[in-house]
């Protein structure tokens, strides 16, 4: 569905005031370098933080990764469900809606907040690898800069005042005031006699070159004199705070609350009443000649994989979570580890109730194939790094619906207790790479049966988000997109997707959840990837 710019939302941007406003303290006849301020202008942003599609105040941002992370503070985005940003595309004109972002991040230690675009100005889902934004390094300023009372403070944003218009307002440093964040010791806090009005907040101060200082956050006022200090966050602070794991909602990436899909318990067509009791197998330990060891680990397992053919694996962790993945055969008795394999940030996923997920300096990828002179098995297997417990999808990539297939490609994955008790569900996604393949995925038994729920409905997906042609409808990928290894693929309305809840799938006396990759009545080929979305208890946990 097409995004539409409401109509509150537009007479709010119609407001104007011409040209730039400078006001504040007169401290130095000195200016910002033309070429200086023409860049931090199209770093910065104006936010419309919208409700239900309504707009409910209006703040600041700054651009601080080309892939369209932008920092604000965290009262810029509380009471919204959405966030318009607008651009600027002429430094004499209002900002234009470009895109759309999602709040990724908030902390309760500052008022901070993290957004990711992840939407174009019509509301199509868009990878942020995919974009190429002007932006600040606040990290490379914060880590050389020093900052001191009677400095000169530069504030760039779109206060209320200014009509809708880039504001430039000036001043001095008034105090620096240190805290400790981790055990060590920082500025926290820097109040400025700059100008700062509603709607700057989550904006950008520079100092007199033009370096990232900080957030303009607040204004300290006081009655009886009418005296007045702004309050600006330090950027050496908040990345101390993002380092910290500090977010009250996980680091990039870290999903929304899931909905719908979970309702029904999987159950075996033959199966007239499950089992009383079913006992989880234990979490997998294996450890691999490179000394890596994964002891709280979940397995997905690439069944009777052809010889010759090679795969890809990437484990991308969800919020803090960092994972250790390892490919082995049935036995475990040998395998390959990978803990962190320097994945590019381009590589990620966007997915409905996921939102935007990137690869980071944590995500392990493995190539791996099966050599032997007949079809075999390869065991995936996902820890955490010292047995921590997260969430993380595994994508799996180089597969694809061949005429030499039979029934299709079968994968399954256990349900021991780290998986179970970890309380994520199970989501499995195929995504076709080319738009001539529809694919279909359905839950089958040992025997390659089909699998039904408690009302008989077989549990399978043709067309996600169809209630008509998959299993409890699912969310409909249309839009969904991946950026792997083979390449860029954008989902739609063919494209598969099942939800299970594994304790159900227990309690109906499952000890494995076994997926069938083929297409609609076969009648289409082509490649595909897969994404598991799964949880790891911690160990002991």
């Amino acid at each position: 569905m097409r995004a539409r710019l409401p109509r509150p939302l537009s007479i709010i941007i119609a407001l104007s005031l011409v040209g730039i406003l400078f006001s504040g303290s007169i401290v130095s006849a000195q200016r910002l370098d033309p070429d200086v301020m023409d860049h931090l202008s199209q770093s910065v942003v104006q936010i419309i933080t919208l409700s239900g599609g309504e707009p409910v105040s209006t703040g600041s941002g700054t651009i601080v990764d080309s892939t369209g992370v932008i920092f604000t503070n965290r009262h810029v985005v509380e009471g919204g469900d959405d966030y318009a940003i607008m651009l600027l595309e002429d430094v004499n004109e209002q900002p234009v809606l470009r895109y759309f972002a999602t709040v990724t991040s908030a902390f309760n230690e500052a008022d901070f907040a993290i957004l990711q675009i992840n939407r174009n100005e019509n509301g199509s889902v868009i990878l942020p690898g995919s974009l190429d934004l002007p932006f600040i390094d606040p990290l490379a300023a914060a880590e050389k800069l020093d900052i001191s009372r009677g400095d000169t403070i530069w504030i760039l944003g779109y206060p209320g005042i200014g009509g809708g218009y880039l504001a430039l307002t000036s001043g001095t440093i008034a105090t620096v005031e240190n805290g400790e964040i981790g055990g060590v010791r920082m500025p926290v806090n820097l109040t400025t006699d700059a100008e700062i009005a509603p709607g700057n907040s989550g904006g950008l101060a520079v100092n007199s070159e033009g370096a990232p200082v900080g957030i303009p956050t607040r204004v300290f006022g006081e009655e009886r004199t009418g005296g007045r200090l702004g309050g600006i966050l330090p950027f050496g602070a908040l990345l101390a705070l993002i380092q910290s794991g500090a977010a009250t909602t996980g680091n990039l990436g870290q999903p929304q609350a899931q909905t719908g899909g979970e309702t029904q318990p999987p159950q075996q067509q033959q199966q007239q009443q499950p089992p009383q009791t079913t006992t989880l197998a234990p979490p997998i330990t294996i450890t691999c000649d490179s000394g890596e060891a994964i002891t709280n680990g979940v397995s997905v397992t690439v069944v009777s994989m052809r010889s010759g053919f090679s795969y890809t694996a990437t484990v991308v962790g969800l919020g803090d979570f960092d994972p250790v993945l390892a490919v082995a055969n049935p036995e475990r008795s040998s395998g390959l580890c990978e803990d962190d394999s320097g994945v590019s940030t381009n590589f990620g996923v966007n997915l409905p109730g996921l939102g935007v997920v990137r690869a980071n300096s944590g995500t392990p990828q493995i190539d791996f194939s099966q050599n032997g002179s007949t079809m075999g098995d390869i065991d995936l297997i996902v820890g955490g790094y010292n047995g921590m417990g997260g969430e993380f999808l595994l994508i799996l990539e180089g597969m694809a619906v061949t005429q030499a297939d039979n029934a299709g490609d079968p994968f399954s994955v256990m349900l021991n207790s780290s998986l179970v008790t970890s309380g994520v569900p199970l989501s499995v996604y195929m995504i076709g790479a080319e738009s001539s393949l529809d694919p279909l995925m359905r839950i089958i038994d040992a025997d390659f049966n089909p699998v039904t729920d408690g009302d008989g409905a077989e549990i399978m997906c043709d067309d996600a988000g169809n209630a008509d042609y998959c299993w409890d409808q699912g969310d409909s990928l249309t839009g969904a997109q991946l950026a792997i290894r083979n390449g860029n693929f954008t989902a739609d309305n063919h494209d598969a997707m099942i939800r299970v809840n594994p304790q159900a799938a227990v309690d109906a006396g499952f000890t494995y959840i076994n997926y069938l990759m083929t297409s609609y009545q076969r009648e289409t080929l082509g490649r595909y990837s897969i994404v598991f979305h799964m949880g790891v208890a911690p160990t002991g946990g």
